[in-house]
């Protein structure tokens, strides 16, 4: 692909604009400065315009090169700060350090930075990830009675827990049964933004979704702010304020063990895996 492109582009370009540098990735390319849309209409139908831009993307994602300079350093910020994730969130993190580096997940996935780095690569609608689904493992439960309930599934102290769970209520036959079959909370896999509205902890039958869990820690606890105030539309934040110290899961916290849940989730999925390799 990369010959008939380059022969059809060179046809029509200066010799300035036929520079090209050859991508670390087989089958990729890269055109420096080049208006490709403008090329690529008079030689491909328009159902292929995307996929040739596409690859002229992510080739200049491989090199980042032909890019404005605030976008090829977005690349490498987010490319670190996934890595970084993925190094020192393991299961040996502590509560501070959590706290200290909540900043990198806030500017990743709730400013948008991971989802805005994955468009510029050129692929295609947002990222994704597998995780525990806390709405459909409370499904069959009163709501009012579950004291606490985590979505989990992060590794911390040398063990690993999901769908950390206190209920108060009384289980059917039926329900217990259903879930021993079930053989465990159940998974699924999520777009980033719907990963970030679903529910990362239930307290006292009040669910907090996992955005305001990552924006608590770095802007209420201290990971950016510190900030005890608490206005009347931050009921996300007081819910979070009583579960802090209502319940720990390993050797973590509720709070900043559904954090530590979310950062590896985030940072050993398959897609944030993916970005890091086309990022050289």
């Amino acid at each position: 692909m990369r010959s008939a492109v380059g022969g059809a582009f060179g046809a029509n370009l200066t010799r300035r604009e036929r520079g090209r540098s050859r991508c670390r990735k087989p089958g990729a390319f890269h055109l420096e400065r080049v208006p490709v849309r403008k090329f690529a209409r008079a030689f491909w139908p328009r159902h292929k315009l995307r996929f040739i831009t596409g690859a002229v993307r992510c080739s200049a994602v491989c090199q980042s090169r032909g890019l404005p300079s605030d976008q090829a350093e977005l690349l490498a910020v987010v490319k670190s700060d996934l890595a970084f994730l993925e190094d020192e969130w393991d299961e040996s993190i502590d509560e501070h350090s959590l706290r200290r580096s909540s900043t990198v997940l806030r500017r990743l996935l709730v400013l948008g930075d991971y989802a805005k780095v994955w468009r510029i690569a050129g692929e295609p609608k947002e990222p994704q990830l597998e995780a525990v689904d806390l709405s459909n493992s409370l499904a069959g439960l009163e709501l009012a009675r579950v004291f606490f309930a985590t979505a989990g599934g992060g590794r911390s102290g040398g063990g690993e827990i999901s769908g950390a769970l206190q209920y108060s209520g009384v289980m059917s036959a039926e329900l217990i049964q259903e879930r021993y079959e079930r053989g465990g909370p159940p998974r699924r896999v999520y777009r980033l933004s719907e990963f970030l509205a679903s529910p990362g902890v239930v307290f006292q039958g009040e669910h907090v979704s996992r955005r305001h869990v990552i924006k608590y820690v770095a802007n209420k606890l201290g990971g950016d702010h510190f900030d005890p105030a608490r206005r009347k539309d931050e009921q996300a934040y007081k819910i979070l304020d009583d579960a802090m110290n209502a319940a720990q899961v390993l050797d973590q916290r509720l709070v900043y063990f559904e954090l530590l849940s979310i950062g590896q989730a985030v940072a050993q999925s398959a897609d944030a895996k993916k970005l890091r390799g086309l990022i050289t």
